[in-house]
């Protein structure tokens, strides 16, 4: 038996209405990775702030979400109002919320509508919660996983150095595990505000890793940042390196267990001079004559512990003599290198 209702007594299901979560299924004009229909089937559309543009052809009836690209002019929800007369919130760019006045929020309250905090930009849209890749990924995971010299050592310098940009590009490529995150799961993972930053420190790494890649002038910006950094780390690491070799000769010459912590290069030479002065005697007259200039002396290159020397500051030095200032401390600094005859070192 089948049972017949009418439609007074069981009028049928309203149609549902599936509003948009966050990161799903967005779209932005000009965009040809998703249908107008399918924009439409989610109630969400994105218009641009500028007068007379196509996009405001996209409002209509079925709209329940709009997210306005650009600045929320009053004139532009008006329209929103006028052609989408079912929509029921407006999205925001976060940096633009401030820009919301009394008369935005009168406007939206008197005809139902929420203004809320959107994205930085509205993402190109993805199946089931997945960015669809671009065609040119199978290249570019092949690039990839096929680096071999100079390139390889690029790679795993820039992972060694901490860049976050290689972390990202690993992970979308899937170099570290089997599976490959998408950029959407990479945005949240690295707390990106949109899908493109993401996509610019891929590009990024593959523009570093291969001058010939052929990218934007966004991308180019973001790498030559990279190259920048990684210069400014290796001189670092150049540096230190060079350091520990000028500490450890200096040591062995002089016959100590080490040099002072934090003793600048350009005062090895001043340091190795007060050795051989406290070698040949230079020093216990200075402290049997001049005692204040030899205190400040001891004090200043850590001689009175070579076991574990430490080269402090002029204000650290005053603020133990009984907190003079850092400027009479150098006077006594150099006074002492005077009386010992090292006048050209002080």
């Amino acid at each position: 038996m089948i049972a017949i209702y009418c439609a007074l007594c069981h009028p049928p299901e309203p149609e549902k209405i599936r509003h948009p979560k966050k990161r799903e299924s967005k779209t932005i004009f000009g965009s040809g990775s998703i249908s107008q229909e399918r924009t439409y089937s989610i109630g969400y559309v994105v218009v641009s702030a500028k007068r007379n543009h196509p996009t405001f052809n996209r409002l209509d009836e079925e709209t329940r979400s709009v997210h306005i690209l650009g600045h929320p002019f009053l004139w532009l929800l008006k329209i929103i109002a006028e052609k989408a007369k079912n929509v029921r919130e407006i999205e925001i760019i976060p940096r633009l919320m401030p820009r919301i006045n009394p008369a935005h929020k009168e406007f939206c309250a008197s005809r139902g509508i929420r203004i809320v905090a959107g994205h930085a930009a509205p993402e190109m849209a993805w199946e089931d919660g997945r960015i669809l890749r671009s065609k040119g990924f199978p290249l570019q995971q092949k690039f990839m996983k096929s680096l071999a010299g100079e390139q390889k050592d690029l790679l795993d310098e820039l992972t060694n150095f901490g860049f976050e940009a290689a972390e990202v590009a690993l992970a979308y490529f899937g170099l570290e595990e089997d599976e490959e995150l998408t950029q959407q799961e990479l945005a949240d993972k690295f707390g990106f505000s949109s899908n493109r930053s993401v996509s610019n420190n891929i590009q990024a790494v593959l523009l570093y890793l291969d001058p010939t890649y052929s990218t934007g002038l966004t991308v180019k910006g973001y790498t030559e940042a990279i190259r920048k950094r990684v210069i400014r780390i290796r001189n670092r690491f150049s540096k230190r390196e060079e350091r520990q070799k000028m500490e450890m000769e200096a040591a062995k010459r002089l016959g100590l267990p080490r040099i002072p912590e934090k003793l600048p290069l350009a005062r090895f030479e001043n340091f190795e001079a007060l050795i051989k002065a406290q070698k040949d005697g230079s020093l216990e007259e200075l402290k049997r004559i001049r005692p204040k200039f030899y205190e400040a002396l001891m004090l200043r290159f850590g001689l009175n512990d070579l076991k574990n020397p430490v080269y402090r500051t002029l204000k650290s030095v005053g603020d133990i003599l009984g907190g003079i200032s850092r400027e009479r401390v150098r006077q006594l600094e150099e006074g002492a290198f005077r009386f010992l005859g090292l006048e050209n070192l002080a």
